[in-house]
């Protein structure tokens, strides 16, 4: 593990949502144009209104004022989810069903690739068979831009075997889950952690005991995107960065 600190950088913006979409959009860009495909996963609790605002930046939508990628990344971009309930698509607590009744992918170009923690028919171990298999060769081991809710990053479990994918782990509610192994998360170049509601000097303090426990590299960017301003120094600066 790095003994490196990593830079922790605070956005405040009113709509959280949106300058986390507007962060991952830009990283999303230089990665698909370093690489030709870039890799995200995002965190299920942020599904809906994120990744619209996503979708509208990266796909060259028409009416989209604020298109931060004109060449379609959308179409190349990978795809896959940080947590999911291990229901049917049709329950109301899937994730990846939500998405797909909400229609929030869909639009004029196709989304490049998505990989699901959990299909219909599967159960956790068959899934995280799937998904070990299925990462490896089209994420190639790892992600360019995680993007999560802060509950969610604090509860993600480190891999309990050395290279594992994937966690059984518990919803909300009890029920069975997955979720991607904390590592990966940690150690994406940028890691977008939004934050609602909270004291973004929380949300730092949180963040760093969290990513020094779980990160095995020189630390990449962390973004803190909060509705709430953070304490500041005599300086002027954050008193946590």
């Amino acid at each position: 593990m790095s003994a490196a600190t990593p830079v922790v950088e605070v956005i405040t913006a009113e709509n959280p949502l949106r300058d986390a979409a507007r962060a991952a959009a830009d990283a999303i860009t230089m990665a698909d144009r370093a690489t030709g495909a870039a890799r995200l996963a995002v965190s299920s609790q942020l599904r809906d209104g994120f990744l619209l605002m996503l979708r509208l930046r990266l796909a060259g939508e028409e009416g989209n004022e604020w298109d931060a990628s004109p060449g379609n990344v959308w179409p190349r971009l990978k795809l896959t989810w940080i947590d999911e309930y291990c229901v049917p698509m049709a329950d109301a607590r899937s994730g990846r069903g939500t998405v797909q009744r909400s229609g929030v992918l869909e639009g004029k170009y196709k989304l490049g690739y998505e990989l699901p923690l959990f299909c219909d028919g599967e159960d956790q171990a068959s899934a995280t068979e799937r998904v070990s298999r299925q990462f490896a060769e089209h994420f190639a081991g790892g992600i360019d831009v995680a993007v999560v809710d802060l509950d969610t990053m604090l509860t993600l479990a480190p891999a309990s075997t050395p290279g594992a994918v994937v966690q059984p782990s518990k919803g909300r509610d009890g029920s069975d889950a997955l979720a991607l192994a904390a590592e990966i998360i940690a150690n994406a170049p940028l890691l977008v952690v939004v934050t609602e509601g909270r004291s973004a000097n929380e949300a730092l303090r949180l963040l760093r005991a969290r990513s020094a426990q779980v990160r095995l590299r020189d630390p990449g960017a962390i973004y803190v995107v909060s509705d709430t301003m953070p304490v500041t120094t005599a300086e002027g600066a954050p008193s946590a960065r």
